[in-house]
């Protein structure tokens, strides 16, 4: 039973093997004796999703709960885990949010520990855990949060719920971003993008703020602009527009192309920018310099900002452009790893070795190739510092084009690029790689759909920053262009930088074509590449039933989970580190160092290895009942032997209600 039992845990048929041969009476037996076995070796939790409220207005906010509760299986819930206990020790329920719509006033991921110790013995203690975001409104109608939930690596499924949006009110304006102290300077200028729907959702304006971080740039700093009313059927008509121009340079001398792009690019700057923000840009073309200008948008507000076209050049070819999603705003990085990586290509791609070989610049190490060039495999890499993906665009003959490891089929209506992406959503997350991707042209124009479904897919997953072409470009121009972008990044310099300087190669490699102003940078213009230093693994300590700034009453006893690990949490915010294969210690101990505290053990912790591979212990802490108000500094060692490896601390909040804190 138990040898059944294990094929049934990997998913094996085998079961309707056997039982196709018996009655059904004794199919039914067997399934009861399978369920009975699978709950002495197995942990069940009751997951549960909660959105408060579930009505509100535009600028309003939400907050979206997921609960984590130890239960027996008949109990009911929104959805029940069940988990070898093998697996459940040193695990945790990883959860990331999708809210279209919805502006995450944090991250939009986290991770909730389960509550099992290294010898599989689950606590005694059903304390129910809960994840909590934080949300801003920004489009009105009915929309669904989605849930997703992993068991470490492994997508479970996903959880959904309805949230109403109320239209805005005239005479607000949705929250600007206010930008925030970091080690790298911000760009030069950022413009926010807001899209204001009319209460039918048949019309909308968009609405500008434009901040300047430069001294000489002071007249365009803290300005808000609107734009005029415009119908749903003039953007998507922008849009098809864009395709049309393309369409007819197959057809056209390369000048005649560039004057439809242009007259393109002109109708769009005046459409879509008020005559006010018009002579801002102008006078700064003035300046002759390549400011630095990110532009963050709303999802309603994908349009191709870097064609639009002054009357004297393309802002593409004016500004140095990044642009990030205004819902993730919080989570836009100023620096990101650099190392190897990883390439996934379509078997349509002949000799990838060739192109693989553009992204070792000299001392970059050699790029891995995933096996079969399948991007699902990501799932399986413990540590990804960049993606590149090499696809053939749309050929006259459609025998040549074959689906793999990304199967994207524009003309597919019911293909899903982020449900195949999914399987690697956590290595992604964790590891925050750069993406490329190389689109080339087969001979047929094609429009890559860059900002709605790759660009945002992988930003949304966590990626660093995503870079690509707006429409299927000429090979060499992508040989030039993605070799000098990884070049320039490996010799440190910014991400705006070593774009610029790509685009200029892709430019001299085919002085004819506009296909060196089809790539597009999904990041902060001013972000640093950084190399990830060797260490001993992530030192993590995680409240069980309460997050870690929580206040806690005199009294009260908290359960911790002490952990070293390989592999970072998704909440993790730091620089990421090159971590051994294996973690090997001989004498891995934890120490906690507080006072006015209990603390079990009083002594130390030893740390037991899981079957993962990390680190795992256990500990507590007990506010003594006559503890006032204050703040307790905890300070966690690890040891191995007597060589210190990693060292935490944090503050523990005791309030007792009188309202003082210490």
């Amino acid at each position: 039973m138990k040898i059944v039992a294990s094929h049934l845990e990997r998913g094996s048929q085998l079961e309707k093997v056997i039982f196709a041969f018996v009655q059904e009476s004794a199919y039914q037996a067997y399934i009861s004796a399978y369920q009975s076995l699978l709950l002495k070796t197995s942990v069940a939790y009751g997951i549960s999703l909660a959105i408060s409220p579930q009505t509100t207005s535009i600028g309003g906010e939400i907050k979206v709960s997921i609960n984590l509760e130890q239960i027996e299986v008949s109990k009911e819930e929104d959805y029940i885990l069940q988990i070898p206990h093998s697996e459940a020790i040193g695990g945790e329920l990883n959860i990331l949010l999708n809210a279209p719509g919805f502006r995450f006033n944090s991250d939009n991921a986290t991770s909730l520990p389960l509550n099992t110790d290294a010898d599989g013995e689950v606590s005694t203690q059903h304390l129910t855990q809960t994840a909590n975001f934080s949300l801003t409104a920004l489009r009105p109608g009915s929309t669904k949060i989605k849930t997703e939930l992993y068991c470490g690596e492994t997508f479970k499924r996903s959880i959904e719920a309805e949230v109403q949006v109320t239209p805005l009110d005239k005479t607000k304006l949705n929250p600007l971003i206010a930008a925030r102290s970091r080690p790298v300077p911000q760009p030069n200028l950022i413009l926010q993008v807001q899209t204001a729907w009319n209460d039918d959702t048949s019309a909308c304006t968009f609405r500008y703020h434009l901040d300047s971080f430069h001294r000489q740039l002071l007249f365009a700093d803290n300005v808000d602009y609107n734009s005029e009313s415009l119908s749903t059927d003039w953007v998507e008509y922008s849009r098809l527009h864009l395709k049309t121009t393309l369409e007819e340079a197959t057809t056209s001398l390369p000048e005649d192309f560039h004057s439809r792009l242009t007259s393109l690019g002109q109708y769009l700057f005046k459409s879509l920018f008020p005559e006010e923000l018009q002579k801002t840009f102008r006078t700064l073309a003035g300046f002759k310099y390549p400011f630095t200008l990110l532009i963050i948008a709303d999802q309603d507000a994908w349009l191709p900002w870097e064609l639009l076209h002054d009357g004297q050049t393309f802002l593409g070819d004016r500004f140095i452009i990044g642009r990030w999603l205004w819902e993730l705003d919080k989570a836009r990085p100023y620096e990101f790893p650099v190392g190897a990586v990883n390439v996934a290509h379509y078997a349509s791609v002949e000799e990838p070795e060739i192109w693989t070989a553009l992204l070792e610049p000299p001392e970059a190490p050699t790029p891995i190739p995933l096996p079969g060039g399948v991007l699902a495999e990501l799932n399986l890499t413990d540590f990804m510092r960049g993606l590149h993906l090499i696809r053939f665009g749309q050929s006259s003959d459609a025998a040549n084009r074959q689906d793999a490891p990304v199967q994207i089929n524009s003309s597919s209506s019911d293909y899903d690029l982020e449900r195949e992406v999914q399987p690697a959503k956590l290595s992604l997350r964790r590891n925050r790689p750069l993406v490329t991707l190389g689109y080339l042209s087969a001979g047929q124009p094609e429009l890559t759909a860059l900002e709605p479904t790759w660009a945002s897919t992988f930003v949304k997953a966590g990626c660093s920053t995503f870079v690509g072409p707006l429409w299927a470009v000429q090979p060499k121009v992508e040989a030039a262009f993605i070799g000098g972008f990884y070049h320039n990044l490996w010799a440190g310099q910014s991400l705006g930088m070593a774009f610029q300087m790509a685009r200029k190669l892709a430019k001299v490699a085919a002085p004819d074509s506009l296909d060196w102003l089809a790539y597009v940078l999904f990041g902060d213009p001013m972000a640093r590449p950084y190399r990830p230093m060797e260490g001993q693994g992530y030192a993590v300590v995680e409240p069980i039933g309460q997050e870690i700034d929580d206040p806690v009453p005199p009294g009260t006893t908290v359960r911790f989970r002490v952990s070293l690990r390989r592999t970072p949490p998704v909440w993790y915010e730091n620089r990421l580190m090159e971590v051994a294969e294996e973690l090997a210690f001989e004498d891995l101990q934890v120490f906690i160092v507080t006072s006015g505290l209990d603390v079990n053990p009083a002594d130390s912790i030893v740390m037991r290895r899981t079957p993962t591979g990390d680190y795992l212990g256990w500990f507590t802490l007990r506010v003594p009942p006559e503890m006032e108000s204050q703040s307790v500094l905890v300070q966690v060692y690890f040891e191995d032997g007597m060589e210190p490896i990693h060292s935490l601390r944090f503050q523990l909040q005791v309030d007792n209600g009188d309202g003082e804190q210490r």
